[in-house]
């Protein structure tokens, strides 16, 4: 492979020294002439760019979402200070999005024109060499060193991610030394190949990993599961809203994790144990006994390291989600021997952001009559059951990290709701259309999610 790069560049200095010798003798290109044609080719490559983000934007949308509301999960943290906690915002994960979108560019320029290439390069009149951006490196190029420094072999991606990934293995850019793309038309002289025929290799290199029977068998398997997840987890939210349940829930949400000094030497195993002995003190604590179902999720965050996402349904003997929520992270700490902190979502000063940014607060006390809370509480469900299709923990053997409790059956008392049938249907029909029309709104990266 680096012998054939080599190749294609030598041609190139061959190339550029024959048209040198041509243009002894000859006269210039009149210039406007030379400047018509570079707005013209400026113009196509804006609307094919154009053209080609609009599509990425409508397809992709439902990932993006998905996607910014895991890294929004992921980014708070909290570390002490001079013996004072602080909030702390880690850097954010979206990238792993954008190498999806490059990866799903590339698939398309394929299915439409049979090849796809990042630049073009050549010698012009002048003899100087000169290149041109095609509109996936007017859009990625720039990218690409931040997403070559980020790679973890400690993690697992999404199917794409990792197509990538692995075609930047074959061509050596993720040894020890991180390769780092340089500004055409220059090259990398060491190896004796431009930046631009690199470039235009590791897209025909990521496609081909595309087209593997692992790569898509491993996308259909992976849909499948997280279908299942969020086909199970929307059930769960209606069961326990039912009849045979309650009409009310206090929804509490938390984001477990660990202080900084612990995270390196904290283990996927370390969290289950963690997490098991957390929901096991619903039989003995009081501030735990009112949990009566919940949702949880592990994941792994690439500065925050492992940690647990929980959604509690607590029975609604008080109306102070917040301070519920706080003791409840403090107990979390309690479990941990003191390694572990926490993040309260219930927080009374974020709740206008959630309203504020469209999604809505899926916190708090929601009776079975309120759409809008329920909606918001559905749509967090189903974004914590779609995590894990875009950045999985890597793991020996069957690891699950996503999971919800069963769902309790409550105790006959008091008087029946009068219109619980029909209007309990039609509520759960009227919420399950909003989560559907809501879940492709383009809802802004920088909110925060619960």
């Amino acid at each position: 492979m680096l012998e054939d790069l080599r190749s294609r560049s030598i041609e190139k200095q061959k190339r550029r020294s024959q048209v040198s010798d041509e243009m002894t003798g000859h006269g210039q290109i009149r210039q406007h002439t030379r400047d018509q044609t570079r707005r013209t080719t400026v113009a196509t490559t804006a609307t094919d760019h154009i053209i080609l983000t609009m599509n990425h934007i409508i397809i992709e949308l439902d990932d993006q979402e998905a996607l910014a509301r895991l890294d929004e999960r992921n980014r708070y943290g909290i570390v002490e200070i001079d013996s004072k906690p602080w909030t702390l915002r880690h850097r954010s994960i979206r990238y792993l999005f954008e190498i999806e979108s490059f990866v799903r560019a590339i698939e398309k320029e394929y299915k439409d024109a049979g090849h796809a290439k990042g630049m073009k390069q050549w010698v012009d009149q002048t003899g100087h060499w000169t290149f041109e951006k095609l509109p996936l490196a007017e859009q990625y190029y720039g990218k690409l060193n931040g997403w070559i420094d980020r790679y973890s072999d400690k993690r697992r991606y999404s199917a794409r991610v990792e197509a990538f990934h692995d075609a930047c293995k074959e061509l050596g850019m993720l040894g020890k030394q991180r390769f780092v793309f340089g500004e055409p038309p220059g090259g990398d002289w060491d190896h004796g190949v431009f930046f631009t025929d690199w470039f235009n290799t590791l897209i025909e290199k990521t496609y081909e990993r595309t087209q593997t029977y692992e790569f898509k068998e491993r996308e259909r398997l992976l849909k499948i599961h997280v279908q299942r997840n969020i086909d199970n987890v929307m059930a769960f939210e209606q069961a326990l809203f039912a009849d045979d349940c309650r009409s009310q829930w206090l929804i509490l949400s938390l984001t477990l994790q660990y202080q900084t000094k612990y995270r390196n030497s904290i283990t996927i195993e370390d969290v289950q144990r963690d997490r098991e002995r957390f929901f096991a003190a619903r039989r003995f604590k009081n501030l735990m006994k009112p949990i009566e179902a919940y949702v949880w999720a592990i994941e792994e965050g690439e500065d925050s390291g492992f940690h647990l996402h929980v959604i509690l349904f607590y029975l609604p003997v008080t109306k102070h989600d917040e301070a519920t929520a706080q003791a409840i992270g403090e107990y979390w700490v309690s479990v941990t021997q003191g390694k572990g902190v926490f993040w309260n979502s219930n927080q009374d000063r974020l709740k206008p952001g959630y309203e504020r940014n469209g999604h809505g607060v899926g916190v708090g006390l929601i009776d079975y009559r309120d759409r809008k809370m329920r909606g918001a509480l559905r749509e967090n469900l189903r974004y914590l059951a779609k995590g894990e299709q875009h950045l999985q923990i890597r793991a020996e053997g069957n690891i699950h990290t996503f999971d919800m409790s069963d769902v309790p059956k409550k105790v006959k008392a008091g008087r029946p709701r009068v219109d619980h049938c029909k209007q309990a249907a039609e509520i759960d029909e009227k919420i399950d259309r909003e989560v559907k029309v809501n879940s492709s709104d383009d809802i802004p990266w920088d909110y925060s999610v619960v």
